[in-house]
């Protein structure tokens, strides 16, 4: 079945260790999934005052941060940052509603979390999401991680790295073994143990959709929906163990990331404290295609109860 795409985008910090997320989970855990295709609703104004999923209209929106305009609408004071540097000097009136990501090193959106808002940038035991809408890869872009005979995992928002103190939540799109380019999330506790969930639902070319990640901390399940819609559901907790991941019998802690690299001082706060969209903090360093989002963003939510 096809559907077709429309929304979102926001933070992202890279996952260091392992970006690369192979394969593709159920919808639920005892269900055969099939991949199908976005379809397009896109909301590109003002802020919806509910998430627009069945079921999760108690979250309240937290962040909702226009990526070309640099802004965060729920949050006007925070100031962002393109890469390491300060906003420009272009007129606010004069910056696009959307951004296009080169994958350029330095081309990252930073959206600076104070120490007092961290908890609420966290899923603390409650549940908590977010979401990037307006997200749409073009088709030089598409077909790059779409051939790709290497598992691309390319960041489009997140917090923390992967061994930050705390954990880490992560949104990317990743290459399938059947060609397909999907939707990713997965979720770091302070044991560096984690959940990842793959959508069922295939990103086309040219299509802008709604990508929206969801932990529900108290029962330990994550979840991933395409344009409101559920795609994908997982409570299966993995761990490296012995350089292998394996799924163990354990369970899931608190991912609340609140510490981690400082990139050398040229960040104010550590990388856990901040939330980046479109790429992770190059630091001095040269990141891969395996890193580096390509494409447009409209903007990036952080929802939570």
């Amino acid at each position: 079945m096809r559907l077709a795409g429309g929304i979102l985008v926001f933070v992202m910090l890279a996952a260091a260790c392992g970006s690369s997320e192979p394969e593709t989970e159920a919808i639920s855990e005892s269900t055969t999934a099939t991949t199908t295709t976005a379809s397009t609703t896109t909301t590109t104004e003002a802020p919806r005052e509910t998430i627009g999923i069945e079921g999760l209209d108690e979250l309240v929106l937290v962040s909702s941060v226009s990526a070309g305009k640099m802004i965060d609408v729920v949050r006007p004071e925070a100031v962002l940052h393109q890469g390491l540097a300060a906003d420009g000097d272009q007129p606010l009136d004069s910056r696009p509603d959307g951004r296009f990501f080169t994958g350029d090193d330095e081309d990252v959106l930073v959206n600076p979390v104070a120490d007092a808002e961290s908890d609420t940038f966290n899923p603390n035991g409650s549940l908590f999401a977010f979401e990037v809408d307006g997200l749409v890869l073009l088709d030089p872009t598409y077909n790059k991680i779409q051939t790709s005979t290497e598992r691309l995992s390319w960041n489009v928002m997140q917090r923390g790295l992967a061994g930050n103190v705390g954990g880490q939540w992560k949104m990317s799109l990743v290459n399938e073994a059947d060609g397909s380019v999907n939707p990713q999330c997965v979720v770091r506790d302070e044991e560096n143990r984690f959940m990842r969930v793959n959508a069922t639902v295939e990103i086309l070319p040219n299509e802008p959709i709604r990508v929206t990640c969801i932990l529900d901390d108290s029962t330990n399940q994550l979840s991933v929906a395409v344009n409101g819609e559920m795609a994908g559901t997982s409570r299966r907790v993995r761990k490296a163990v012995g350089g292998k991941e394996e799924i163990v019998d354990e369970e899931f802690g608190d991912a609340n990331p609140n510490g981690g690299a400082t990139c050398a001082g040229l960040l104010e706060s550590g990388v856990g404290n901040i939330v980046t969209i479109g790429n992770k903090p190059a630091c001095g360093a040269t990141l891969t295609d395996d890193d580096r989002f390509q494409g447009e963003i409209l903007n990036a939510k952080v929802w939570k109860r």
